[in-house]
């Protein structure tokens, strides 16, 4: 890409084609469709290495540049699919600037220039974007769409990663030493944004900090309302609490609501919910929505007005020990007041339909509040739905991602993962919190470290060959690593 004779013309080359022959004619169908201003003929151009896209200039504004050179290069796609020519294997994009000796003696003064090259600039960072083939398909987000927005496709995740000074992620990196190792594959001071859900992936934390990888846990941001549009936990929270009734509702063995028909009235379903935390909040409102009976603890009681605001009823006990830890998390109970809390879920367990558990301590672990009694107790035909699985269950007798039946005939489901049941919104929903993250400190186009900050300061897990979380180090000392 190039300024050509003005601020407002662009230009374009593409290299290495396969098919020398064909190309020219099919371009000139191509730039004809843009109504390009040529300034050199095709003839001749058969020959060479480099094959210029009509010597045309896009003729636009500034602002509208980067809309024009995408739907150049989409064109460019479908003339070389048309010619069975796979792009990165067939043909490859060569962006870059032109010579400012060259082409500034084309432009009034610097200013002018200046604002071409940072049109240019903004162009080439956004198309140089890499994202892996077919990657979002999953999700329903095909390759096109990401190619619209300016996104390079790769098939290569090694090279990709290898190369990047900012990686994103879902998950924490994968390490299967035969065939994907993705912390071997980055360079040192490479920044990591991800969930990495520190303290359950010790060894994964462990190897970030002796590759030298700056890593940020986006699981670990602290619950402040700065912070709220970058709290992946919370996001994917909420939708596992909602599907997690949906799930509960489409096992149970009779309705949610409330219908009084000609044959008679249908009471509506009790449902508890165990935890009232972001998926246990969600659970509450989306069973109201289903029209269920809905009861709710938790063990901290500064939540029983947020429980009741839903138009649930709040059941609970008086703790010795306060069980607030700070930023929204729960720690464990005291031995007296757990033996409080299993006598009051024993009781109250055995007169619903449903028990939707979302118990999470620190947000990390799941206590087993669900004992084999408890379930015991239970009604047949009840139903258990363990949203606490991911951290290794609330109930004693769960399999971690089945769904079983006890020999009294209570369903106990244990999902794992389950925003990715939901792919579409669930990526949206991550993809904006990452968004937020890389935004709030990025300055002149550049991530900037800044361990003051609070936000960085509490996501911040490995830093310069060091693990610097005090939680991730107290439990890596506990563990003797």
């Amino acid at each position: 890409l190039r300024p050509m004779t003005c601020p407002h013309h662009f230009m374009l080359y593409q290299s290495r084609p396969r098919s020398y022959r064909e190309l020219p004619v099919r371009f000139a169908e191509l730039a004809s469709q843009f109504r390009y201003e040529k300034s050199g003929e095709l003839s001749g151009l058969t020959r060479v290495r480099t094959f210029c896209l009509a010597d045309a200039h896009i003729m636009c504004a500034p602002k509208q540049a980067k809309s024009e050179i995408k739907k150049v290069l989409d064109l460019i796609d479908n003339v070389n699919a048309d010619l069975g020519l796979v792009k990165g294997k067939d043909y490859r994009y060569r962006l870059s600037l032109g010579d400012r000796s060259d082409d500034q003696k084309y432009f009034k003064d610097d200013q002018a220039w200046d604002k071409a090259e940072q049109v240019l600039c903004e162009v080439l960072d956004e198309l140089k974007a890499p994202y892996f083939e077919a990657a979002g398909e999953a999700a329903f987000y095909p390759d096109e769409e990401y190619r619209k927005v300016g996104c390079t496709i790769g098939s290569d995740p090694a090279e990709m990663i290898k190369t990047a000074d900012l990686v994103l992620k879902v998950n924490p990196p994968t390490l299967d030493s035969e065939n994907r190792n993705e912390i071997a594959w980055m360079k040192p001071a490479t920044v990591l944004l991800a969930s990495l859900m520190p303290l359950r992936h010790l060894n994964v934390v462990q190897l970030l900090a002796t590759h030298k990888i700056t890593a940020f846990s986006l699981d670990s941001i602290p619950r402040t309302t700065r912070a709220q549009s970058m709290d992946t936990l919370s996001s994917m929270a909420n939708m596992t609490g909602y599907k997690g009734v949906l799930i509960a509702a489409s096992e149970l063995s009779k309705y949610f609501p409330m219908f009084m028909t000609a044959a008679g009235t249908v009471f509506p379903a009790k449902v508890f919910v165990i935890g009232a935390a972001v998926a246990g909040l969600q659970a509450i409102a989306t069973a109201r929505r289903l029209g269920a009976n809905v009861t709710a603890t938790d063990v901290r009681p500064e939540v029983k007005e947020q429980i009741e605001s839903l138009g649930a009823k709040y059941v609970g006990i008086e703790l010795k020990e306060s069980a607030a830890a700070g930023g929204g998390y729960a720690k464990e109970l005291s031995q007296e007041d757990k033996l409080k809390q299993q006598e009051l879920l024993a009781s109250h367990c055995a007169t619903v339909d449903v028990v939707i558990t979302t118990a999470l301590i620190g947000g990390i672990f799941a206590p087993k509040l669900m004992t084999e009694r408890i379930v015991h107790k239970m009604r047949p035909g009840s139903v258990i739905v363990d949203l606490g699985a991911d951290g290794g269950g609330n109930c004693e007798l769960s399999k971690l991602g089945e769904t079983i039946m006890t020999k009294n005939g209570v369903k106990i489901i244990a999902p794992l993962n389950l925003p990715s049941t939901m792919p579409m919104h669930a990526s949206l929903l991550f993809s904006r919190n990452l968004t937020a993250f890389v935004q709030a400190f990025t300055k002149d186009k550049k991530f900037e470290l800044n361990l003051s900050d609070d936000i960085q300061k509490g996501s911040l897990i490995t830093h310069n060959g060091e693990v610097v979380h005090a939680r991730t180090k107290e439990a890596l000392k506990s563990e003797g690593a």
